[in-house]
């Protein structure tokens, strides 16, 4: 798929960026894209420990606006929050601001609040005790860096 995204950038941004003048960021964002992972900035060489077998890996951009980049943290930053659900039935409601100043002047609210933040403090604290520190064991490798700028 980031191949994909690429691919369009390296097409098309040229003449994107002639028509629509984005900004410094976004030009940054998309030089970042269009380099990301496809040698320009470099490559990274595991050799295992084991066997010898060696794999390459080409350096990545590392842009908090880069799909490929952010698709492992935002997974494990997923993940966590995921632990951290109520198992309930539940909403999540956004409400303009003047309401929100009226609904929050109820006693009904605070009694809510209260017994919602137990009902996420003790679910939580299970969800803590429950995960077990214990890893599998990896495979050891010696890495090093070949090349590029970043």
């Amino acid at each position: 798929m980031t191949d994909g995204i690429r691919l369009v950038f390296n097409n098309f941004y040229e003449d994107y960026r002639k028509q629509y003048h984005p900004s410094p960021d976004q030009n940054s964002a998309a030089y970042a894209i269009m380099r990301c992972k496809s040698g320009l900035l470099g490559v990274n060489a595991a050799i295992c420990t084991q066997c010898g077998h060696i794999e390459f890996h080409n350096n990545s951009c590392r842009n908090r606006n880069c799909p490929s980049c952010q698709s492992v943290p935002r997974e494990i930053w997923i993940d966590n929050r995921s632990s951290e659900i109520i198992d309930a039935s539940y909403y999540h409601v956004v409400l303009p601001y003047r309401l929100s100043l009226t609904i929050s002047s109820m006693p009904i609210r605070l009694c809510f609040i209260r017994s919602s933040t137990k009902l996420y403090q003790k679910h939580y604290s299970n969800s803590r005790r429950m995960k077990s520190s214990s890893e599998p064991p990896q495979a050891s490798f010696k890495s090093f860096t070949l090349g590029g700028k970043r």
